[in-house]
């Protein structure tokens, strides 16, 4: 993203009058950016009247200690994107030229753990992806707190959600064997706080039925309702030539939230899984067929309140 383009999103995220907002830097890589860009958005955040809470979800290969010294003096809540141990990282997210990442997401760790920056995690799992072996790795790493998501693509090593559907309640069950009350397991806590609760805690995106109120800019200022539903059809309008709030407005977006609303008013009438998903994932409801997307929320919702009535009884 250019710094003028980088410039305008801020601007234009200002001029909506709020009083704070979470920004998230996502990619790709967003730290490709360099240290510098991020001192220059900084510079811009800080001559807004809008409060900017800055987030970043990076593979952590490119931190070094400039970052790092920037991630802490700046309060940037950090997510790292590592899909497991050595074997399933180095095949899942390899460098240019098929170079392994695994050790270059460790040291970019450490430094962050040098300065006691907490982060979370988050895992792309595969079918390469050993349950037991990826919760001990993710149990030893010294993070706060993880999600997992399926490989959603057309790559040969992509999870079907049978399989899929399995690793997530095999991790399930070591979470709640291991009893660590400093390792949160965010999937699972996003559909007990909602099962608990008898409403919408709005935990994970994918839990909480508001796709649509999030806005996912391109470097290029193209404006979509998230990274995943970047494909054309999707496309709300671009900041260089219209204004955000012009583009929050447009029928395009409000036509989008109506189908959300509308999928998941179906939902909520006719499926015992919706007090816990909201809904779920828009993406997934596009990338799966819907049996099969919505079969697999029901297995998983199912587990966590087994798992949850067996607490309570406890």
């Amino acid at each position: 993203m250019t710094n003028e383009t980088l410039k305008s999103v801020i601007h234009e995220i200002d001029s909506l009058g709020l009083k704070s907002v979470r920004f998230l830097w996502h990619g790709g890589e967003p730290l490709l950016l360099g240290l510098k860009g991020f001192e220059y958005a900084l510079e811009i955040q800080r001559s807004a009247s809008t409060n900017f809470l800055n987030t970043i979800q990076t593979n952590a290969t490119l931190i070094d200690n400039d970052f790092a010294d920037f991630f802490a003096t700046n309060k940037f809540s950090i997510g790292v994107s590592v899909d497991g141990y050595e074997d399933v990282q180095n095949a899942n997210r390899p460098m240019s030229y098929n170079r392994p990442s695994f050790d270059r997401v460790i040291r970019g760790i450490k430094l962050l753990q040098d300065r006691d920056l907490k982060f979370s995690c988050i895992s792309v799992i595969s079918d390469k992806t050993d349950s037991e072996k990826y919760f001990e790795f993710i149990s030893n790493l010294g993070v706060r707190s993880f999600a997992i998501k399926p490989s959603t693509s057309t790559w040969e090593h992509s999870i079907d959600l049978i399989s899929y559907t399995v690793f997530y309640q095999e991790v399930m069950k070591r979470w709640l064997d291991l009893d660590d009350p400093n390792l949160i397991f965010r999937n699972f806590m996003g559909y007990a706080e909602n099962l608990l609760s008898g409403k919408n805690m709005k935990p994970l995106c994918s839990q909480s039925g508001f796709c649509g109120h999030f806005a996912f800019i391109t470097p290029n200022g193209d404006v979509f309702p998230c990274d995943q539903l970047d494909d054309p059809k999707y496309r709300w309008g671009n900041i260089n030539d219209t204004s955000l709030q012009k583009i929050i407005d447009s029928k395009k977006r409000q036509d989008f939230l109506e189908a959300v609303e509308r999928r998941n008013k179906e939902c909520e009438e006719s499926c015992v899984a919706f007090s816990a998903c909201q809904g779920g994932c828009s993406f997934c409801h596009e990338f799966y067929t819907e049996s099969k997307y919505c079969d697999h929320l029901r297995a998983i919702v199912e587990s966590v309140r087994e798992s949850v009535a067996c607490v309570l009884e406890d």
